[in-house]
């Protein structure tokens, strides 16, 4: 459990965890569990390759398109954002922060031919989040921008929004510190292709 590793920078004795953390704690909470207690070998899936491709192309095509499509007629685009906060307990890198006067736009990009799952959402109220923390405002709308059909699906942040996100940090921090080995998620689809399926069955 790299507890020490996560909390370079922060000096603190709670640990930090990633937005990534959040989405796939929501997906499935052994995920966590694999990820900091017990750590196991990962590999690149062709998920991951193909979304790291993804990511490329959008960094060499985003910054010549305008921002009219996100209902703004103009707005500074910060691409690749790191953020990070103690108080709210996670650190990440936002895919782009649009900046239109005193308001912020936190935008995600997802390679998927699905609408963003509900774990997505859980990732950008995170970012919305630490937005409001690093800028000293309030976030009422981000955006995904989902490819390869290049649509962007807008979505309002909520206090609901912001509350999940303090509970699954809460969560998260329990199974870790505990060394707990959590439920598995009840949607047994997601098992399929889950790249730790072998080591749950094993622990089972």
């Amino acid at each position: 459990m790299n507890v020490e590793a996560m909390n370079s920078g922060y000096g603190l004795h709670t640990p930090i965890f990633t937005v990534t953390d959040l989405k796939q704690y929501h997906y499935c909470p052994r995920i966590l569990y694999f990820t900091y207690v017990q750590p196991v070998p990962r590999s690149v899936t062709h998920a991951m390759k193909r979304g790291t491709d993804e990511h490329a192309l959008l960094d060499r095509l985003m910054p010549r398109r305008t921002v009219r499509r996100y209902g703004l007629d103009e707005a500074e685009k910060h691409f690749h954002v790191r953020l990070g906060s103690p108080t709210v307990g996670i650190t990440g890198q936002l895919d782009l922060l649009l900046n239109a006067g005193d308001r912020y736009y936190p935008v995600e990009f997802k390679y998927t031919r699905q609408p963003p799952a509900a774990n997505h959402r859980l990732q950008l109220s995170a970012y919305a989040l630490l937005v409001e923390e690093e800028y000293e405002t309030q976030v009422e709308m981000g955006f995904f921008l989902i490819r390869p059909e290049d649509l962007l699906t807008r979505v309002a942040i909520g206090e609901e929004d912001r509350e999940a996100v303090r509970n699954a940090i809460g969560e998260i921090r329990q199974i870790v510190l505990a060394q707990q080995w959590p439920e598995g998620t009840r949607q047994h689809g997601k098992c399929v292709m889950c790249e730790w399926r072998n080591f749950c069955n094993d622990v089972r």
